[in-house]
């Protein structure tokens, strides 16, 4: 039943490194050695899952382990003494190959059995068990190929041999080893046969111990007890690689190999080993006692000695087959024997060749066998007998040192007596697939009365200079042995040498000259010339001079550059080095080199000044000052002019130097292009669209200094406002009505800078006319008025003897800087009835022509409407448009039938329907009076009270205001003649009318126009009466007395209005009005022609009166009586008196307001006066 396949190989990286592994349900499995290196195994955990554990040998560690084929061996005494020439090496290029009939007990199949289930069949169990002993026979193959040059593998049907319950198992009831031994190759043989293997084994699993036999010493081809050996362990499967040494040391017994162990008597052939040995066959790491313990665990290779037993036996068992190694042998040379001096180390050295030039390994072991006690034998440097150097596993060098290192150690002892040391020098040449090895001995003689031969200096602790020493040793009659010597020495604590002196008499002393190469690891190692003795200083010294000088290093300085960017670093300034010393030199040298590098900026140079102090070894200190040389100088240069520039359209500024001037004259000490920079601070000037700009010119070199002046740049404002839809709203005022008319000026201004916050505009109105000119009909003090800066308030009046009016409005707008514009609209206040005249008075019946002028925006046609009294409306004709400021004229005519007074006005329509008109003719109010001559007389007397507002001079007067008119035609007379007198005392204003322009009676109403002359003032001044007789009810009056050339109103009851208005303030009960037709009037007017009495005057005054009357009389008739009678207006006679004289008489004192009619006659004189009483 085939299992599992074991395989070997080598490292393609590392010759030496060499593996064995197998591949069985257990996953893999494998071990991993190395020479010189620890060796590493590889276990399957959990084959299924793939997973594996990696583990080296440990330390520390040792298990109990007892080997009872001592017992077993002792009738196979005789067999394994063979003499020493038989065959010592697994040397002859064949690879033995025995049949191995491999037992497992009930117990340990049953542990590694894979953990099947209670119904597996038994050959599935067997197969698991046969895969977990087929890792131990791998593990064990590869020490016995490599020593034996054998192969031991699994017979066929060795599932014959495993059993699965220990209860029924051969050796249940077993007691001892010799039952396990006999009770195995019974069973082996029972179910193998005895042709059918070469050597069989039991694997056990034992509770709580560990123990093997082999059931004799060369068993392998033995038919009574080949199959006889046996290893029982707790655990076959433990991390610590006992498992396999175990089982290998039983088949080394089986091969023919006995203990190799020193640590107590085993028998008289192998006993090779100090202490417990370390080998396969010792029993290194069983748990002995630690003063017999050569090693934890012990190395995985066999000792000479057994290699020589098993070879020999092997070689002559007769049974197994074999194989080509396709690898011949190592040659192997140990050289020659040589006597040295006692308790002096030596080297042995060997020499090898290999015709395939496999991978050499090589041990160097002592071959002297214990025979006899005193047990156990540890190394003694007095004794005459027996191992003193312990075996160590394979190396890469053929030379080995004794003891290791050159110094007595626990398992190596120099001897200290005369006696002889056999050495084997064994070659194995790991070949892969079939390894061979080979050995030579040879024969070290201590001599007793020679040595120890020893370097006594330097010998540990010195500290030397450079320069000559003596290097001393003791002979100790060792020059007999080796006449010369060679001197070596090692400069890393004695692992590697190098010679310094090639040969010297051995005489114990000679001079050498330390060189300054440093080294506190020196070591002297003197070596024999023809022999392998040496010595080497017992502890490490120091030669040389590694030591750098020290010394105090000039701190760094800062030096300045002058004005023309040279410097001066001389050492005398920028400092030298102090406190120079050094440990072997008394006088270094110093010195120095400097790097010049430039700094940061041109203009700093930094010298890295290297300090170097130097010993006579070339040991040197260096140290690096740092001399800065810095331009501490700032530039030069002529800051250009402060300077003014201009805003442009969009209050923008270009301040580029260009056009503001850049600095000049530039320079400095050491950089050719210093930086010319500039940063401008912006402030606001003193008005909005100024700005100040503060430009601190900077001008810095490389290294940072820097100049800097300020120039101060004004950016202004110096455009004006501009304006833009100018016009006035309205531009023509009508009617000229005197009146003051809000006008909107109409305007967008706009500023490249200021905002409208920061723009102030104002508005200047002048006049083409005065504001009191002549015929303007106001003489108010203010024509315009400005509201704000777009409105104005604009007095609707023109003068009545010009063309028009034209207001010019100027716009002055100022921004913030100061800059001015100005732009002007007009307004006009051109309509005006030019034909008739203000109080023109025409004859009932006349045909009475109109004529105005109007102003408005040329290009308009127009349409003209004469309106009469508001009822009455003629058509005209436009006999003249507008032109810019060419009025437009207009024309029309009436033919007017009934007297009366008559309002006019003309309406203008333009093409869109927009309507203005005009109702004054100058200044006053248009009217058309139409009298007839024949119409009557108007007459009356007495007071109104005198509203507020009415007197010009005293707005706030008020009163009683006495009257007193009369007023008629004479016949065939054109204008009318009368007396009209009016007085108001509250604010001393008194009229008296002169002339009449003319009296114009209509049904109650009458109203008469003419001139008179205000008390105190010049005369000329105008006037219109209007009343109305109401008979006994109320009576109403209306004095308007003004000057026409200047529209000035001196006294108005009707203020503003119009000139044809009905009067409204009624007459006192006691005033007395009478509006005569013609048919009563004729008592109260009499014919001009009538006769007059140039020599008899009357006269009355004051007339009109508030009081009385004072009469006075002048006549040429001083004898004649003078009749005096007054009558009301009514020719009613009230009073009547006759005088004798003419002279001066009161009268009136007592009489009611009224008219009175006063006739004075003296013999055929007769005067009447008209009296009125206020």
């Amino acid at each position: 039943m085939k299992i599992g396949q074991s395989y070997s190989g080598v490292s393609v990286d590392d010759p030496y490194t060499t593996v064995r592994f197998s591949v069985t349900q257990f996953g893999l499995n494998a071990l991993i050695y190395s020479v010189e290196k620890e060796t590493v195994y590889i276990r399957g955990l959990d084959a299924k899952n793939g997973l594996h554990i990696v583990f080296t040998d440990p330390e520390g560690l040792h298990e109990e382990f007892k080997c009872t084929t001592k017992e077993t061996a002792k009738a196979l005494l005789k067999s394994a003494k063979m003499t020493e020439a038989a065959h010592l090496n697994a040397n002859d290029g064949q690879i033995r190959i025995y049949r191995l009939a491999l037992a497992a007990s009930g117990e340990f199949s049953q542990a590694y059995d894979n953990d099947p289930e209670d119904d597996d069949p038994a050959a599935t169990r067997k197969a698991a068990v046969i895969a977990f002993q087929t890792l131990r026979l791998t593990d064990a193959n590869s020490f016995l190929e490599r020593d034996f040059g054998i192969r031991l593998e699994m017979i066929e049907d060795n599932d014959k041999v495993i059993y699965l319950d220990h209860d029924t198992d051969p050796w249940e009831g077993a007691n001892d080893d010799g039952d396990y031994n006999s009770t195995t190759q019974a069973a082996i043989d029972a179910q193998i046969t005895s042709a059918n293997y070469d050597i069989g084994h039991l694997m056990r699993l034992s509770v709580g111990s560990n123990f093997g036999n082999a059931g004799g010493i060369g068993t392998v081809g033995n038919n009574s007890s080949k199959g006889s050996g046996f290893t029982s362990r707790a655990s076959w499967d433990s991390f610590d690689g006992y498992a396999g040494m175990m089982f290998t040391h039983e088949f080394g017994h089986q091969c023919g190999a006995n203990h190799t162990f020193g640590h107590q008597d085993d028998n008289d052939n192998a006993q090779v080993e100090p202490g417990s040995g370390s080998t396969f066959m010792s029993y290194g790491g069983n748990g002995i006692a630690p003063a017999s313990q050569t090693i934890e665990l012990r190395s995985k290779y066999f000792h000479a000695i057994s290699i020589q037993q098993a070879t020999d036996y092997l070689a002559g068992a007769g049974v197994g087959t074999t194989v080509d190694a396709n690898n011949s042998a190592p040659a192997a040379n140990a050289g020659p024997d040589f006597t040295i001096p006692k308790s002096t180390p030596f080297v042995l050295k060997g020499t090898a060749s290999d015709s395939e030039g496999d991978a050499l390994t090589y041990t160097w072991e002592q071959m002297d066998k214990l025979t006899d006690g005193p047990w156990p034998h540890l190394p003694d440097p007095t004794h005459t007998y027996g191992p003193e150097f312990r075996s160590r596993p394979p190396v890469t060098s053929p030379n080995r040192v004794m003891p290791e290192d050159g110094v007595n150690n626990d398992w190596e002892k120099l001897p200290s007596v005369s006696r002889t040391l056999k050495f084997r020098f064994t070659v194995r040449d790991n070949h892969t697939g079939g390894m061979q090895n080979n050995s030579d001995d040879m024969v070290v003689t201590i001599d007793g009365d020679a040595g120890p031969f020893q370097v006594t200096a330097p010998n540990g602790g010195e500290d030397f200079c450079p320069g000559e020493y003596n290097i001393t040793w003791n002979v100790n009659g060792s020059d007999a042995l080796a006449a010369n010597v060679k001197i070596l020495l090692s400069t890393d604590g004695g692992a590697n040498y190098g010679e310094i002196v090639a040969s010297t008499p051995n005489d114990g002393s000679h001079p050498y000259n330390f060189p300054c190469t440093y080294s506190n690891q020196a070591r002297i190692k003197i070596e024999a010339i023809g022999n392998i003795f040496f010595d080497e200083g017992d502890g490490n010294f120091t030669f040389g001079d590694n030591q750098n000088p020290t010394f105090t290093i000039p701190g760094p300085v800062t030096i300045y550059k002058d004005e023309n960017c040279d410097y001066d670093a001389n050492p005398s300034i920028t400092g030298e080095p102090a406190n120079v010393d050094d440990n072997c030199d008394n006088t270094p040298t110093v010195s120095y080199t400097d790097a010049v590098n430039a700094g940061s900026c041109v203009g700093e140079t930094i010298i890295t000044r290297t300090w170097k102090v130097t010993d006579d070894c070339g040991n040197s200190t260096t140290q690096n000052q740092t001399i800065t040389i810095k331009d501490e100088i700032p530039p030069t240069f002529s800051v250009p002019d402060n300077t003014i520039i201009a805003k442009d359209e969009n209050c923008d500024y270009d301040a580029d130097p260009s056009i503001t001037g850049s600095p000049s004259n530039i320079d400095d000490n050491c950089d050719p292009n210093p930086d010319v920079t500039y940063s401008d601070v912006v402030v606001a000037g003193s008005c909005m669209g100024e700005e100040i700009i503060t430009r601190t010119w900077k001008v810095t070199d490389d290294c940072g200094n820097e100049t800097t002046d300020i120039q101060t740049i004004t950016a202004k404002d110096i455009t004006p406002p501009e304006f833009s839809d100018v016009s006035a709203s309205p531009n023509n005022l009508w009617p000229p009505n005197h009146k003051m008319k809000e006008v909107k000026i109409n305007y967008t201004v706009t500023d490249n800078c200021s905002d409208a916050e920061h723009i102030t505009t104002t508005l200047e109105i002048v006049s083409n006319e005065p504001v009191n000119g002549t015929g303007d009909g106001d003489t108010e003090p203010v024509d315009f008025e400005v509201i704000d800066n777009q409105t104005v308030l604009l007095r609707a009046e023109r003068a009545g003897n010009g063309d028009g009016r034209i207001y010019t409005i100027t716009i002055t707008s100022v921004d913030d800087c100061g800059n001015s514009s100005s732009t002007q609209t007009e307004v006009y206040v051109a309509h005006n009835i030019t034909a008739p005249l203000a109080g023109e008075a025409f004859k009932a019946g006349s045909t009475v022509e109109f004529k105005g002028t109007f102003q408005d925006m040329a290009g308009r046609s127009h349409k003209v409407k004469w309106i009469i009294d508001d009822q009455t409306s003629v058509n005209g004709a436009i006999t003249a448009e507008p032109a810019g400021r060419k009025n437009g004229i207009a024309t029309g005519s009436y033919r007017f039938k009934d007297p009366g007074v008559y309002k006019l006005r003309m309406e203008i329509t333009d093409q869109f329907g927009n309507m203005s008109y005009a109702s004054t003719a100058g200044d006053q109010e248009a009217t058309v009076v139409i009298y007839d001559p024949a119409a009557g007389n108007v007459l009356g007397g007495g007071w109104f009270a005198s509203p507020a507002g009415a007197l010009h001079s005293d707005p706030s007067a008020t009163g009683k205001a006495s009257f007193g008119f009369e007023v008629h035609y004479f016949k065939k007379a054109t204008l009318p003649k009368g007396e009209t007198r009016f007085e108001i005392k509250v604010g001393e204003f008194e009229f008296t009318a002169l002339n009449f322009d003319y009296l114009a009676i209509s049904d109650n109403r009458a109203q008469m126009m003419g001139t008179g002359k205000i008390t105190g003032m010049q005369s000329g001044i105008n006037y219109i009466l209007t009343v109305i007789d109401n008979g006994d009810a109320t009576d109403y009056i209306r004095m308007k007395i003004y000057d026409k050339n200047t529209s000035l109103v001196y006294y108005d009851n009707q203020p503003g209005a119009s000139d044809a208005a009905s009067p409204n303030t009624p007459a006192s009960a006691q005033s007395v009005i009478k509006v005569l037709s013609n048919e009563n009037k004729s008592a109260l007017v009499q014919d001009p022609k009538s006769e007059i009495i140039l020599d008899f005057n009357i006269n009355a005054y004051p007339n009109p009166s508030m009081n009385e009357f004072n009469l006075q009389i002048s006549s040429t008739d001083e004898t004649t009586p003078v009749s005096i009678k007054v009558m009301s207006i009514d020719g009613r006679v009230f009073e009547q008196r006759i005088i004798n004289d003419s002279s001066n008489l009161q009268l009136g004192r007592n009489w009611n307001p009224g008219l009175y009619l006063l006739e004075v006659i003296q013999g055929n004189s007769r005067k009447t006066v008209k009296l009125v009483k206020m």
